[in-house]
């Protein structure tokens, strides 16, 4: 281990490459293999767990050869699914006293922001989660891309349906130890 410290899970909220780079980007070597090898030769025993950011998204949108990732929604999700090993939203990593669970990002979020957005789908089954984890003794952890809230000097980057996911969280908070970790930063 790196000076003494062993993560059990090394967790990640999206955004690893710069979306100048658009579709030049190769998920599956230049991504995942650089940070996820550089994990490995550092923290030997630590899982990792990796949330899509809107950057990421947005630059496997398009790219001639390199491109791994796909052009469409299905493309990508299940580019992500077999790079990665799981989901790009619901559960990513489990053991005795902790899960982790995803949303992360999708769509493109346009010039300047604008489209950031929790799929209502997708707090529906985060809801039906935590129902299901009540009286497990584990902290939960959803590791987000999007914030919850919206930032002060930047109104137009507001995260639609917030209000939503923080009402399910707040719905099961006196039941489950709930953790919120979100990227985009």
């Amino acid at each position: 281990t790196a000076e003494g410290v062993s993560p059990r899970v090394l967790a990640h909220g999206g955004d690893y490459v710069e979306d100048g780079k658009g579709g030049t980007v190769n998920w599956e070597s230049q991504v995942y293999g650089v940070i996820h090898g550089t994990e490995v030769d550092t923290y030997p025993s630590a899982d990792t767990v990796y949330t899509m950011g809107n950057h990421d998204w947005e630059s496997a949108r398009n790219g001639g050869g390199q491109e791994t990732m796909g052009v469409g929604r299905d493309e990508k999700e299940a580019a992500f699914k077999r790079i990665f090993g799981y989901d790009r939203a619901g559960l990513a990593y489990a053991d005795d006293e902790l899960e982790i669970y995803l949303i992360g990002a999708q769509n493109e979020t346009g010039a300047g922001g604008g489209g950031e957005s929790f799929i209502e789908s997708e707090i529906e089954a985060f809801d039906a989660y935590l129902a299901s984890k009540v009286g497990s003794g584990k902290v939960i952890f959803l590791q987000t891309h999007w914030p919850a809230h919206s930032g002060y000097n930047f109104k137009q980057r507001t995260v639609g349906n917030a209000d939503k996911l923080i009402d399910t969280m707040n719905k099961y908070a006196e039941e489950l130890d709930i953790v919120f970790v979100w990227g985009h930063n």
